[in-house]
């Protein structure tokens, strides 16, 4: 529970800090994260984002 917190505070500071206060879509929010994976940051958000919804299966059934 500790490291999820602090993993949305990291990432809500970094979205900010690079002037992205509310995602307008999800394609916007992995981009200021290039410069820390390089070129493969929409797959991660992707698989990121497919990996959640594949958690909440089990639990919707």
């Amino acid at each position: 529970m500790l490291i999820a917190g602090f993993i949305m505070v990291t990432a809500g500071a970094s979205l900010q800090a690079n002037g992205i206060a509310k995602g307008q879509a999800a394609v916007q929010l992995p981009t200021p994260f290039c410069p820390m994976v390089g070129a493969v940051d929409m797959w991660l958000f992707a698989w990121g984002i497919i990996g959640t919804g594949l958690l909440a299966v089990p639990v919707l059934s």
